[in-house]
Parts: structure tokens; sequence; C-alpha cells
């Protein structure tokens, strides 16, 4: 599936505050999909194998492989998540609050406080009440001929504003502190395959210069063997001769011996 198409997709069933992965480190279409939502990414400390997704997704009703994957990746998660999730309800609980459940615990995976959802939370009610003020009075002053519009003007942001900004800036730092880290593996495993090319030809050269220094001397070598082989014979022959000669004196000594 094209990127395009899985975040229509996801858009079209909400906006993921958690994107999940099963391989350490996330590929590289993962952090694409956190980029586009500015989600939190979670991936486990080094990638699950088989059976652990297996044994994850188990009762779960997957179609192939894949989704057997992504349903272990997201359960993982889950898991990972699951106590803080916990405390956030039995707090609200406390606090007599459960019905901002869903909107507290997006704040929480997000990064923020409960204590700060909370805050948030309330200065958006308290903002929206002041808008529909804001308008009444803006109604009024039209009624008593005054300036005819709502006057307004940008407030300085509020301190529940910048505490969810500050949540968002730390999910994308976190995400391109983790592209960084990558794109520096990546950097290095291309300088240790250039390292280790280079020593392999370095090392095939002299290989070949072994080779070719090898098969030098065992051509000289073979050249040496007729020759030598030529002056054994001639030895050989000579000795022959010489022992036959050494025979016919003997005969002749016999015979003049015999004949006196």
């Amino acid at each position: 599936m094209r990127l395009e198409d899985l975040v229509r997709e996801l858009r079209s069933l909400g906006r993921p505050v958690i994107i999940a992965t099963d391989v350490n480190p996330p590929p590289e279409f993962v952090l694409k999909i956190a980029g586009v939502f500015n989600a939190r990414l979670f991936f486990p400390e080094k990638s699950l194998p088989s059976d652990e997704k297996r044994q994850l997704a188990k009762g779960l009703k997957t179609a192939n492989i894949h989704e057997e994957d992504a349903a272990g990746a997201a359960l993982k998660a889950y898991h990972f998540y699951e106590n803080k999730l916990r405390q956030v309800a039995a707090n609200l609980a406390k606090m007599k609050k459960s019905e901002k459940l869903d909107e507290i615990r997006r704040l929480v995976l997000s990064g923020v406080s409960v204590n700060h959802a909370l805050l948030i939370l309330e200065e958006r009610e308290a903002e929206t009440v002041a808008k529909g003020s804001g308008k009444a009075e803006a109604a009024a002053k039209k009624e008593r001929g005054g300036l005819g519009e709502y006057e307004s003007h940008r407030k300085p942001p509020a301190l529940a504003e910048l505490i969810e900004a500050n949540a968002e800036l730390r999910k994308a730092v976190q995400r391109l502190e983790l592209q960084n880290s990558i794109l520096r593996e990546r950097v290095s495993l291309l300088e240790r395959g250039v390292y280790e090319r280079i020593m392999r030809d370095r090392t095939m050269r002299k290989l070949d210069g072994e080779v070719r220094r090898l098969r030098a001397e065992l051509m000289g070598r073979r050249h040496k063997r007729p020759a030598k082989h030529a002056e054994k014979q001639e030895k050989q022959s000579g000795l022959k001769i010489l022992k036959d000669k050494i025979d016919l004196e003997g005969i002749v000594e016999e015979y003049r011996e015999s004949d006196a």
C-alpha cells in the first residue's frame, strides 16, 4: 500500500496517537507515517521474534503474516503503556472526572502528565465559555450602535497551549533523533562496506600476485626437469660402458693366462 493511501485510510478512522512497529530500527516507511501525524513512535528494544508476535496476536483473526506482525506490534505497544493507562483511569475516578478519560489518555500518550492534561481541558472549557460570552457582548454592542463587529486581538498563549505544544515538539524531536541515529548507522555501514571492499581488493591483489609467482616457479621447475633427466641418463650410460670395458679386459687376461 502506498503511503498516501495508508494515511488516507488512517485519517478516516481518526488520528493515531502512537505508531508501533515490530522491528528495530523502525523502517523508513513507519517513520514517514509517524511524521505525517506527528505521532509518538513505539518500537521494541530488539526486533520481535515470530513466536512472540504469534503469541501476542493469539485469539485475533489475522488474514496473513503481515496482519499478525501488525497486531503483535500494536499489542506490544499497548502492554508497554497499559500500566500508565490504568493509573490515569484510577486517578480520574478519584477526581470524579472519568468523563474526560479518552481525551486525558490521548494527551498522556502524547507525553503530557495527567495534571497538565487536566489543566489543558479546563482551559479549553474556560476558553469556550469566554468565546460564548464575547459573542454575546459583541451582539449587545451592535444593538447599542457600537463597533458592529466582535473586537478580537491575539492573546498571549495560555499555559495549557504551551504544554501541549511542548509535547508535540518533544514527539517531533524524538522522531528526528531516531531518524538521525538510523542515518548515522547507515553511513557507518556504508563506510565499513567501502573499507571492507578496499581491504578485500588489496587481499585479492596480493593473492593474485602470489598465484602468479607460484605459477612461474612451477613452470621453471618443469623446464629444468628434462635437462636433469638427460644428465642422469648420460651418467648411467657412461657407467655401463665402463663396466663393459672392465669385463672385456678381465676376459682377455683370463685367456692369456690359460694360453701360457
